[in-house]
């Protein structure tokens, strides 16, 4: 009983993290880029780096230009990114789940 309480704490704790780091890279992302705005300016490593850090992090999303920004005005974009943050929590916790399972079958 207290495994089926204890599992969608785990889950969303996992999606609050993930989203969090979402809005942090993000912040991060163009806090970087702010002083390499001129025209023909090229990003730098670090300015790369968290732009694919933030396409791993919105997979499978990937990007939130594939449906119109009047679908979710103003903060209502939240919605979607944390949909993605759960989809995230659940595959993380399913995965660290069958990894314990496997490692309880290799030590038989």
């Amino acid at each position: 009983m207290t495994r089926i309480i204890k599992t969608p704490g785990i889950i969303f704790t996992i999606a609050a993290a993930h989203f969090v780091l979402c809005r942090l890279v993000v912040f991060l992302t163009m806090y970087s880029n702010l002083s390499n705005t001129g025209e023909g300016q090229t990003l730098t490593l670090l300015t790369r780096w968290l732009v694919g850090l933030t396409r791993t992090l919105y997979f499978p999303i990937i990007s939130l230009s594939l449906y119109s920004r009047r679908l979710f005005p103003g903060d209502w974009i939240f919605v979607p990114i944390f949909v993605n943050s759960l989809l995230w929590g659940v595959c993380i916790y399913l995965g660290y789940i069958l990894w314990k399972k496997h490692i309880a079958r290799e030590s038989l």
